[in-house]
């Protein structure tokens, strides 16, 4: 079953995809989550917050997803200045 944050993951992912052309297309993110630009951006901001606030726990054996602080810190900054 799906989590919230599962739904996140994908739309970080398509951020972090598409990040050295520019943004994905209102088509491409319509096709991809069923949502408009703006609820794309709202929930891209929140999945960005959401892996700043993570922290990684060494001793965990399970491997988990990871996004590399410098590509979340560019895709906030690039959010900020637009």
């Amino acid at each position: 079953m799906a989590t919230p944050s599962d739904h996140l993951d994908d739309i970080l992912d398509l951020a972090i995809f598409w990040t050295p052309i520019g943004w994905p297309t209102p088509e491409r993110i319509r096709s991809e989550f069923g949502i408009g630009v703006a609820d794309y951006r709202r929930r891209l901001e929140a999945a960005v917050r959401l892996h700043q606030q993570r922290t990684v726990d060494p001793t965990r054996t399970v491997l988990e997803r990871f996004y590399a602080p410098s590509i979340l810190a560019a895709l906030a900054h690039q959010r900020q200045h637009q």
